[in-house]
């Protein structure tokens, strides 16, 4: 990579990344494995299946309660207002007009794909636990929910609708991404590994 032709700074925290790989790769294990049940009625490997996703359905909690916090106490670029500041800026109309500075953070479209994604997590999160709890008596609502199937079939629908509305932001964000590196020619998909954010530097421009 020429170094005249682009700048770099070091944007995303070693725990936010690891955080977003631990939940994504959960969250993406989910999702095939609820594709791959809905095929698999009863039967051994049907049990053995819902144990898998049990396990992760907690590995997921834990892994997001952990990004959670540390949207709240970590440093800037990984605490939430600085993602829906990124989004509100994507939603505001008048806000087309592209500057000539140089900017790092988060791409405002991006935002507004990663702030649905994660009101999806969070309802798959809590849908899961809540049945758990109920179906399998695991989990922090087992004592408490373990055979009260009054709302059971709601949060069975809503849980199934998550996960599925999870790989559709999956599928555009990752298809954003592709995009706007093979549009722009600067490096996107690596800066969740090194932690660099790349941009171009134009005539007239200078490092910040």
């Amino acid at each position: 990579m020429d170094s005249k032709k682009f700048t770099r700074r070091s944007v995303f925290d070693p725990v936010q990344r690891i955080l977003h790989w631990w939940v994504g790769a959960t969250m993406m294990a989910l999702v095939v494995l609820a594709w791959v049940e809905t095929f698999i009625d009863v039967g051994m490997l049907k049990s053995s299946l819902t144990r898998i996703h049990v396990a992760l359905g907690l590995s997921l909690t834990v892994g997001f309660t952990l990004r959670a916090i540390w949207g709240i106490v970590g440093p800037k670029q990984a605490r939430w207002d600085s993602l829906l500041k990124a989004a509100l800026r994507g939603l505001s109309p008048g806000r087309s007009t592209q500057s000539t500075a140089i900017t790092f953070g988060y791409d405002t479209k991006a935002a507004i794909v990663y702030v649905a994604l994660y009101v999806m997590i969070s309802i798959a999160v809590l849908s899961g636990l809540l049945l758990s709890g109920i179906r399998y008596d695991q989990g922090p609502f087992a004592s408490v929910l373990f055979d009260e199937l009054a709302f059971h079939e709601f949060l069975f629908n809503l849980h199934t609708v998550s996960l599925y509305g999870t790989s559709l932001f999956f599928l555009v964000h990752l298809a954003g991404m592709i995009r706007h590196e093979a549009k722009s020619g600067i490096p996107v998909a690596q800066s969740m590994i090194s932690g660099y954010q790349y941009q171009k530097i134009d005539e007239g421009n200078e490092k910040r």
